[in-house]
């Protein structure tokens, strides 16, 4: 039987947002875009569907969200593999 759920808002738990911004990063610098980060701020909290959105309004991404999506969680995994402690 459930009696408890914990839900991390981002930051109650585990701050992942700067990972999320350097795997955001690694992928953007494959097209040599780099973002700064006031570019990140708009994204912090919401759904990588609509982060996605607002990058290619902003910079010329050449793939489309699934491949972006894709390409984004495996550079997200391989850091927290290999930086959380």
């Amino acid at each position: 039987m459930l009696k408890a759920a914990i839900f991390d808002m981002d930051g109650i738990i585990i701050d992942s947002e700067p990972l999320q911004m350097v795997a955001i990063n690694q992928v953007m610098s494959q097209w040599n875009i780099q973002l700064a980060e006031e570019d990140f701020l708009p994204m912090i909290g919401r759904r990588l569907s609509d982060d996605f959105d607002y990058l290619k309004e902003k910079f010329p991404v050449p793939v489309e969200y699934p491949e972006f999506a894709k390409m984004k969680n495996e550079a997200y995994l391989n850091i927290i593999q290999h930086s959380i402690e």
